[in-house]
């Protein structure tokens, strides 16, 4: 699943996460309960609306930072349950990214899809 981040109506970054490391961060509330807002994005001259989530509330930004570092530890434990190997970093970075992206104060929308 890709996640569009915004600034100000400008893109400034897309990461893509695998479908394990999506469904470990939808688990969490904060994520699962997440209301789409209308945004305006402006690609060039053009303006388009689109649904994003809205992080500009700060206990929002915490509540999705909080669902990012719940979904890493699951992750992580869900290796340790089943006996596998430990899981390997490469599995973590995105989520990781994702995380530290939406740290940026600058950062103010997601769109999901």
């Amino acid at each position: 699943m890709e996640y569009q981040i915004f600034a100000e109506g400008t893109k400034i970054k897309e990461i893509r996460l695998s479908r394990t490391q999506s469904n470990a961060l939808f688990e969490t509330k904060a994520w699962a309960n997440s209301d789409l807002t209308p945004y305006i994005w402006k690609d060039g001259e053009d303006k388009n609306e689109i649904s994003v989530v809205n992080i500009l509330d700060k206990e929002l930004r915490w509540k999705l930072q909080e669902g990012i570092l719940i979904a890493l530890l699951a992750i992580g434990r869900s290796h340790l349950s089943e006996k596998k190997s430990a899981v390997e970093s490469s599995e973590l970075i995105s989520l990781t990214d994702l995380l530290l992206t939406i740290c940026d104060i600058n950062v103010d929308a997601i769109r999901i899809g």
